[in-house]
């Protein structure tokens, strides 16, 4: 009974009740919406397991496969958000970016495998394999929360941590509440301008 839904594929919108304005394109698209409304998903798998969920835009294999209820997703590329379930405002771009996101919310990953691993929210992360995996190179990043990991390769100090900012190639994160700016190799930091020990309007 749900109007205005565009479905091409095998099993795409197969059980579409009252939802309405969604495009689903590919084998299994929104496969499983019942009432949710207003999404995009193209690409096989795309957004399958979407039921009532709204506002999620899923493009490329598997992207926001497992996303249920969550809502204002956007997820692009290969298993891009794969793992998102309830978790909404997320936005990932890039294959297996935000993969195993989860319930966690207010992530943005940008870049091949950025933020793979990790489940917990609010995380900028942009790069190449940023945002990963530990110091070690091996152990996943599993939990980060309001961070900041930008460079290809940025690694985390330990899982828990929160508001870490970590810059550069291969820079590692040096735990919760601390900058990292530069890799082991960095001779020279040029900071232009005064530094300010606190700002007046700091909202945190």
């Amino acid at each position: 009974t749900g109007g205005s839904n565009t479905a091409l594929g095998y099993a795409t919108l197969y059980l579409n009740t009252t939802g309405c304005n969604n495009s689903a394109v590919g084998n299994a698209v929104l496969a499983k919406n019942t009432t949710g409304c207003y999404n995009t998903a193209v690409g096989n798998l795309a957004l399958c397991s979407n039921t009532t969920a709204c506002y999620n835009v899923g493009v490329g294999r598997c992207a926001l496969f497992c996303t249920s209820t969550g809502i204002w997703n956007t997820s692009v590329g290969y298993m891009a958000g794969f793992g998102v379930s309830t978790g909404a405002h997320n936005a990932n771009l890039g294959s297996y970016a935000g993969e195993c996101n989860g319930a966690a919310g207010c992530n943005t990953y940008i870049g091949y495998a950025a933020g793979r691993f990790n489940t917990c929210p609010n995380n900028v992360v942009l790069g190449f394999n940023s945002a990963r995996c530990l110091a070690n190179g091996s152990t996943t990043l599993s939990c980060a929360s309001s961070g900041v990991y930008i460079g290809d390769s940025v690694r985390g100090c330990a899982n828990g941590e929160v508001n870490a900012i970590a810059i550069g190639y291969k820079t590692c994160s040096c735990g919760s509440n601390t900058v990292n700016i530069g890799n082991a190799c960095t001779t020279t930091t040029y900071l232009n301008g005064h530094i300010c020990g606190c700002c007046s309007s700091q909202g945190v």
